[in-house]
């Protein structure tokens, strides 16, 4: 018989719906009503025999219980900062410390060698899901950037402000996936301040990709569900010949379409689908692409969303003609979750497929997998229904990695 609090280990989403309803004082009947779910549903939900593993089931019960998705998919929190993550520290100073008018007393470094970094080193981390790297040395070059953005010439304030846009974003990434989601949102906000400090449309709308993504949502955040305007806004300073502002509207179109599947707008799901896909074969894949956009990363992306649309064969059929060369570690890994969540849809035969993707992500962005609040669900979930049988040592194993109770 498992104990109580391994209940609340492995059905960590369930766990915070049954602590919220208990808390609003609402019956199993009435969420499950204003959810438009069955009681049965959500009682195994609670207990942790069915894992929420579809975004719009969890922004349905959030709506309900009147929190926000964020509140439901929050897990303890990340582990103690450590030898392999003391950057943490040391960014949330900075972030803490400075404002984009307000620079700490630092010697900075001249705004080539930052460039440099930023779109070698640092760029290169985040390729290789070496979070804990790229925030060590984010800390560094943003203070330095800071110093730029205020007593450098406008061309080099400009040139600072766009670095912090794109480096600020970054880090709001990394944070998360390392499960500093407040630290992130922070992070993310930074980004924006400075794109408004630009007044250009498509820094803008970059840092507007950074604000949706900064937490883990299940689509009902504003910046989230907005990417529609934010691509509206791009589109018409888009020019000929311009990767990046392309790439950014790309992106916010794909956020768009995920938003869209969450909210049970197929027509408008797809409307964003396709024109993600046109600006991907216009520009094709370029190296060192922002966010990996490209026809790979929309074709990586459309396995997400119909997953979300709970169609699982038609994902898992899309996956093999996916071409995972233009994308890093950090991009397959997110991609493998998602194919790994179509396989637990298909049912328990299929959970070894299940364990064998969530392995291979780990290896990818061991960090981006052990935080993930869908992997640990999905991990929870296969545990829980498997009784320990579906992938034997791997999963258990994986379970130990990401403290979950087995």
């Amino acid at each position: 018989m498992r104990s109580s609090s391994a209940d609340e280990t492995r059905g960590r989403i369930g766990a915070n719906v049954r602590a919220v309803r208990k808390l609003r004082g609402l019956t199993l009947a009435t969420v499950a009503g204003l959810a438009g779910r069955s009681v049965g549903w959500l009682s195994q939900i609670e207990r942790g025999l069915r894992s929420l593993d579809r975004r719009q089931d969890i922004a349905a019960l959030a709506a309900a219980l009147d929190v926000s998705p964020v509140d439901l998919l929050m897990s303890e929190g990340p582990p103690a900062i450590t030898s392999t993550n003391d950057g943490v520290g040391r960014l949330r100073e900075v972030l803490h410390g400075t404002a984009i008018d307000d620079p700490l007393d630092v010697e900075a470094r001249s705004l080539p060698v930052l460039a440099a970094l930023n779109a070698e080193v640092i760029a290169g981390y985040r390729h290789e899901a070496r979070y804990a790297e790229l925030i060590r040395e984010a800390a560094v070059v943003l203070a330095e950037l800071h110093v730029h953005a205020n007593i450098g010439n406008e061309a080099e304030r400009v040139a600072a402000l766009r670095l912090i846009v794109d480096l600020a974003t970054s880090a709001a990434f990394c944070l998360r996936h390392l499960g500093y989601t407040d630290l992130a949102w922070i992070a993310a906000d930074r980004a924006h301040q400075a794109a408004a400090a630009l007044a250009d449309p498509i820094y803008a709308g970059a840092a507007w990709f950074g604000r949706a993504h900064a937490r883990p949502s299940a689509g009902t955040a504003r910046p989230f569900r907005l990417a529609s305007t934010a691509a509206e806004r791009i589109e018409p300073h888009l020019a000929v010949g311009d990767a990046y502002g392309h790439q950014v509207y790309g992106m916010l179109h794909l956020t768009a379409a995920l938003a869209a599947q969450i909210h049970g707008d197929d027509p408008g799901m797809r409307v964003h689908l396709d024109e993600a896909e046109r600006v991907a074969a216009l520009i094709g894949e370029r190296p060192a692409a922002w966010q990996n956009f490209g026809p790979a990363n929309v074709q990586a992306w459309r396995v997400s969303i119909e997953v979300e649309a709970g169609q699982p064969s038609l994902a898992l059929s899309l996956f093999p003609a996916i071409d995972l060369r233009p994308l890093g570690r950090n991009r397959r890994a997110a991609l493998l979750l998602e194919v790994a969540r179509a396989h637990a849809m298909l049912g328990r035969k299929y959970s070894e497929q299940a364990v064998q993707r969530l392995r291979q992500a780990e290896r990818l962005a061991p960090d981006r997998i052990h935080h993930n609040p869908l992997a640990r669900e999905l991990v929870a979930a296969l545990i829980d229904h498997e009784h320990r049988r579906a992938g034997g040592p791997t999963l258990r194993g994986l379970a130990y990695r990401m403290r979950i109770s087995t």
